[in-house]
Parts: C-alpha cells; structure tokens; sequence
C-alpha cells in the first residue's frame, strides 16, 4: 500500500497520511472512546453534532447495553447509558444500534430483546447526546417482528426510522419499511413498504441515504437465493416510493446468509453506494453509481480488487466531490481498516488506498465513517483492549508532503501519448501489478507479475481520447500517476 508513516517521537504518536491531486488526509493519534474493560467495544456508530461535534455509540454484550460519548477538546466524555434501565438492547457484532443527528438533535434506534418478540424502539437527544429521553416506540404491528432498525434525522429533527419486518413466530415474509415522524420523535406514522420482489435477506442491515427531497432506501435482497443489492427511491423524504431497484448486478448465488448491506450517499442526483459480494470469489468490496430518478446504473466496480482478502463492511461519506470510504480486509493475518478517498468523485476511489490501521496489533473491525468542512471522522473497534477507537483525518494542501517530496516509483511517457505509452518501473526487484482506469474509474487493463526497473510498451491505440490512471502495485508499495491519451 501506499502508506507514509510518520513518526513523531516528541509526540508520541503515529499519523498516516493520504496523498492525492496536491492534497492529503492527514490522520490524527488515535483517541480512545470510553473504557474497553468497562463498556467493551461493539458496533460502533458515529454521527456530528451541532458544531461538527462527534458522538459515539456502541454496546456491550454483557449485560447488553448501548452507550455514548462526545469528543470534548482533545478527549471523549465520560460515557452515558442510551438504553433506559429495563430494557434489553439486541447486540450483535454485525448489527446494532445505528445513530444520526441533525444539530443537537440526535436519535439511536435499537430493537430490544427477546430477538423473536422484541420491538424498535428511539432514543432522543436534543443536547448533542449529552443525555437521552425514555424510549420511543417505533413499530406499530403486533403480527410482525422488527428487526435492524436505522435511522436519519432530516433537518429540523423529525426522524426516519427504517426496519425488517418479519412474520411472527416465523421470521419469514421479511421486508424493510420506513415510518416517519412529525412532531420530533415524539410519534411515528404508520410504516411504509417499498415495492420489490422476492423477500430482503434475512439477516443483512439495510441504510438510508437523503438529499432535500431525494431518498434512498439500500437492502440486500433475497431472490431464490440471489442475495444482490436493491434500492427503493423516493422524492418525498420517504413519505412514499416511486420505485424500486436492483443496483447490484454481481448476481451472488448465496444460500446462508452474509450478515453484510450496502451503504450510500446522494450527490446531486446520483446515488454512490458500496457493498460487499462475493459472486467472482472471494469477498470483495463493491462500488457504484446509480441515477435516483432514471435507475440507471453507472460505475459497477470491485473497489480494490487485488490485495487483501475477506473484505467487508464498507462505510461510504462525503459533500459534493469529495468522498471518503472505509472497509475491513486482511492485511497479513491480521484484519485492518482500509481508507480510500478522493476529490473528484467517485470516479476517484480506488486510485489511491491506505491501510489505516497498519500501524496496530491485534484485529480491527467495524469500522464507520462521518465527513464534514474537510474532515474525516472515523470510529472503528479495536481488538486489543476491547477498545472503541477514534481517528480524525484532515483534509489539507499537501504544502511540504507533496508528490514532489517523494520519489515516483514509476514513470510513464511520453504524456500526452498518442497510440501507446511507455512505463519504466523503479521497484527493483519487486514484481508488480499493472493497470489502467479511465476517468470514471473503470479498469481497462491488466498485467500481472511485470517485473521491475524494467521499461515497457503498451499499446493504447483502443483508448478514447482523455484522461487515464496508471497504478503501479508490488506487494510492499502502490503508486498512481496520470497520463493523458491525445487524439
């Protein structure tokens, strides 16, 4: 990977740094949320408060609980309990209790236990997550079991609430509906059922994404077993839906259940989504772009499909052109959070990948991730310690930790080019992976097991006119450069 490291003895800590189209993301020390030993560290969510204020929210399995904590200065809060004393939170690591908040305004929404006869219940927070109301009950059909629930606040604090439901006693018949409110939290409306085919998996979390009016319910479905991503539109908030989609087309023959969804963002009128499947072998994280009004799907790429192995969990977010997205994969025989981000869309991820957590011992997992005014803000689980950890990732000019500073480990010329391009790499002895994107992050080619400080030719007579990526990867080190394809 393409890491640079620093480390800074007269602080104490290491930082990683992101470097792309003259910026970097600068990542901070990690900060610890709440106590390992006290509160565990499962499932960990994140979300702004007023004043770009991060508030954290996990659980512990025994005895079930889900707390909270907001960054303060330079440290976390002493945690609060969400869950009002007698009721039992579900707790699991691969789903749990989500949060989002709009100003101080904040929800958590979390099923309660037993699993089987439960309900969706909110919690409110009108003081950044400082304390919380009693429970709020979301569900409204005694025939049926909610399950998964998560949850947006729109601006001015009224929640949208999505959840599975399912038959009770069953668990068959399963569906994701939406129920919103109007007065702040204090009701939910009857809940709304997209129209789609087949059943939702089973055991899969679901996401929201909202833009003004534009609204995007994400879900995994379950076909005859074809578990691939769906998406049902609205334009009115998720009062109603004008359809429903499959924007997943990797077609994943599955019939146990992945435990895995999609998460996405609306730019403009553009869905950006990511998920994890395993249809090509393998579990590879997945990236693409779909039009909210027309359906129509754009980018369908694996987002990093050589490397690391077992990848899952991506967390995608971002304003406007500048994307930040997160996602677990196998680094060796420890598994890390991986970090990909881009100024120009989503056309940009992939170009250039870090591993974020390289740095640690021991397994991470869970990771998710917030962006807003130029920073990154991410919370992953810790292994070592059972800790909830904290890493803020600025955006800035890379003045002083530019390219420039750093040797390329390849060059390519002549650029422009005109019907081929020629590559000389300086990896020494390093065998490498060659390939080439276009503009929207499409891979046109690949060569595998190129030798290094070796020059060769490629013939790009094929290629349209305009801009491409050339990334060069060995098995220590990733490098990206651009080259322009004259008519």
């Amino acid at each position: 990977m393409l890491r640079v490291i620093s480390f800074l003895l007269f602080l104490n800590f290491v930082v990683t740094n992101s470097f792309s189209q003259g910026l970097h993301v600068f990542w901070s020390a990690p900060l610890n949320v709440g106590s390992g030993s006290t509160q565990s560290n499962v499932y960990p969510r994140i979300t702004l408060s007023n004043g770009d204020v991060p508030l954290v929210v996990w659980q512990d399995m025994s005895p079930a609980a889900i707390y909270s904590s907001r960054k303060l200065g330079g440290a976390f809060s002493t945690p609060v309990t969400v869950n009002p004393s007698g009721v039992s939170p579900f707790v699991a690591n691969y789903a749990g209790a989500e949060v989002s908040s709009s100003g101080d305004t904040a929800f958590v929404v979390f099923t309660s236990m037993p699993m089987m006869s439960g309900n969706a219940y909110a919690v409110r927070s009108i003081d950044g997550g400082a304390s919380w109301s009693d429970t709020l009950r979301v569900d409204h059909d005694s025939a049926k079991i909610p399950n998964f629930p998560t949850v947006v606040v729109l601006p001015g604090g009224n929640p949208v609430v999505s959840y599975m439901i399912a038959d009770d006693g069953t668990m068959a018949n399963t569906e994701y509906v939406t129920s919103r409110s109007l007065d702040g939290g204090e009701t939910f409306l009857p809940s709304v059922l997209p129209s789609n085919p087949g059943e939702v998996c089973e055991c899969c979390p679901a996401s929201m994404a909202v833009s003004g009016n534009d609204f995007a319910l994400l879900y995994r479905n379950n076909i005859s077993n074809v578990r691939d991503m769906w998406a049902s539109f609205s334009t009115d908030q998720g009062t109603t839906f004008a359809s429903s989609s499959e924007i997943d087309t990797t077609h994943w023959l599955l019939t146990s259940c992945p435990s895995s969804g999609p998460t996405g963002i609306i730019i403009g009128d553009t869905l950006i989504y990511s998920w994890m499947s395993s249809a090509a072998g393998g579990a590879k994280v997945y990236l693409g772009t779909v039009n909210i009004h027309d359906n129509m799907i754009g980018q369908h790429r694996k987002i990093y499909p050589y490397g690391t192995s077992t990848q899952n969990n991506p967390i995608i977010a971002g304003r406007g052109d500048t994307l930040g997205l997160v996602w677990l994969g196998y680094n060796g025989s420890f598994q890390d959070v991986f970090f990909t981000w881009s100024v120009t869309g989503a056309a940009g991820l992939g170009i250039t990948v870090d591993t974020i957590t390289k740095a640690f011992t021991g397994h991470q997992s869970r990771p998710d991730l917030e962006f807003k005014n130029g920073k990154f803000h991410l919370v992953f689980s810790n292994s070592v310690g059972t800790q909830v950890q904290y890493m803020e990732g600025t955006l800035t000019p890379a003045l002083g930790l530019s390219h420039k500073s750093k040797p390329s480990l390849f060059e390519v010329f002549p650029n422009p080019a005109k019907g081929s391009i020629n590559l000389r790499s300086y990896m020494l002895e390093e065998s490498y992976i060659l390939t080439i994107r276009n503009i929207l992050g499409e891979q046109l080619m690949t060569k595998e097991e190129l030798k290094g400080n070796e020059l060769i030719s490629i013939d790009v007579k094929a290629f349209p006119a305009g801009t491409y990526f050339v990334t060069m990867q060995s098995d220590k080190r990733i490098s990206t450069q651009k080259v322009v394809i004259a008519e």
